[in-house]
Parts: C-alpha cells; structure tokens; sequence
C-alpha cells in the first residue's frame, strides 16, 4: 500500500469519526452530507490550496489571482479555475484552515448569500490534522464538504514550512475533477 492509499483509509477512519463520509471515487469525497445535497446545492465555492500554484508565478501567495495572464496559460491553477468557473463555482485560494474562514467571509459579501457546499482540493493528511475544525465548519453551515485529494504531496510537511524544492510539486488530477464535477454538478 503506497502512501496515498495508507492517508486515504486513515482519512476515513478518522473523520469517519465525527462525521458522515461518503466516497464517491478514490480521493473523493462528501463530508457532513449526501450525494443529494451536492447535486442540490446553488451556492458552492471552492477552496485551493496555495501549493498547487506554481512556484514562479508571480501571484503565488495572493489570495486572488488574475487568471486571465498568459503567463499561467499552462498551469494547472488556471486550468482548475476555469473547470470550476464553467460550474458557476468561485475558487478561492486558502493557506490552510485558518483562512477558510476568511474565504466563506469573502464569500458572503460578493454573493450576499451563504454557502451550501464547500468543494475542497486538499491534502487528506491537513485534514486529519484539522479534523475537528473540519467538523466544526460543516456543523456550523450545514454545509457538506466535498473533497478531491491532491497527489504527489509526500514532501510537504504539514506545518506549512515545506522545501521550495516542493513547492510547485503537488499535482490536482484534473480528469477526476473535471469528471466529477460533469457528473454531479
């Protein structure tokens, strides 16, 4: 069992724990929800981990981008963006837990509206970390979470001060999302 594998059975066991886990593929996800709720919900917004940025792009650490720069027309961000603007779901960037927050905050004022689903690209072993901050976000928007765990993330450390040999490594499987997304959303 690789190390992808060990995190994925270990995310489940450990929010299995708190919260209702439905899996709908390997490395997806519905946290604190049903498949029902997903194909129900009309104000989603996506969170985006800062690690699937690029590492020379030169809005690496904004929250917003301006995806519209030739510079990012081969990256995996502006590709990732534009799956979940065709979707009618706004991506925002977060550096862990703490700015999602920040995040559905940004949200609310742009949209006037709360959220109803949080789509989340993300490492499962961050998740395990904040599982109770996890909990404690779909308790308090009665919003599932649906998860597409990021690949090739083995040297980041979960304490946010990873190598810059890393940064830029961690790799979204745009297929599985793009699918995911066709079929449920």
């Amino acid at each position: 069992m690789n190390q992808n594998q060990h995190d994925a059975e270990r995310f489940e066991e450990e929010l299995g724990k708190l919260m209702s886990v439905e899996k709908l593929e390997t490395g997806v996800y519905i946290l604190g929800g049903n498949l029902r709720q997903v194909q129900d919900s009309r104000n989603p917004l996506a969170l985006l981990p800062f690690c699937i940025k690029d590492p020379n792009c030169a809005h690496r650490r904004e929250v917003e981008c301006d995806f519209s720069l030739s510079s990012c027309e081969n990256d995996q961000t502006k590709i990732i963006c534009e799956i979940l603007q065709e979707k009618h779901i706004p991506p925002y960037f977060v550096n862990g837990f703490g700015d999602v927050q920040k995040a559905v905050d940004r949200f609310y004022a742009e949209k006037g509206q709360s959220l109803d689903l949080c789509i989340a690209i993300c490492c499962p072993r961050d998740l395990i970390e904040v599982k109770n901050e996890v909990h404690a976000y779909v308790t308090r928007y009665n919003a599932p979470l649906v998860t597409f765990f990021v690949t090739n993330y083995e040297g980041c450390k979960i304490d946010g001060k990873s190598s810059r040999e890393f940064e830029g490594q961690t790799k979204v499987n745009i297929e599985q999302l793009r699918r995911v997304l066709n079929q449920y959303f």
